[in-house]
């Protein structure tokens, strides 16, 4: 197990996405990493990408997003 892991995601249009993709990672990410972020970096997105993003980083303490 390595001590620490940072996964960057982009996002463009991918609103639908974003919540099995980070449910999947609450998953695995505690197998590989004692302590892990996910960086979700929206890219100009017309959908609601920007503001699931933001849920999720209230839900869940290690993802962070980031608004191009």
């Amino acid at each position: 197990m390595i001590e620490s892991l940072s996964v960057v995601v982009p996002v463009y249009n991918s609103a639908a996405i974003l919540p099995e993709l980070v449910r999947r990672l609450t998953n695995v990410l505690p197998q590989l990493a004692t302590r892990y972020e996910v960086i979700l970096v929206n890219d100009g997105s017309i959908d609601q990408s920007w503001g699931v993003t933001r849920q999720l980083t209230a839900l869940h303490p290690w993802v962070r997003g980031i608004n191009l």
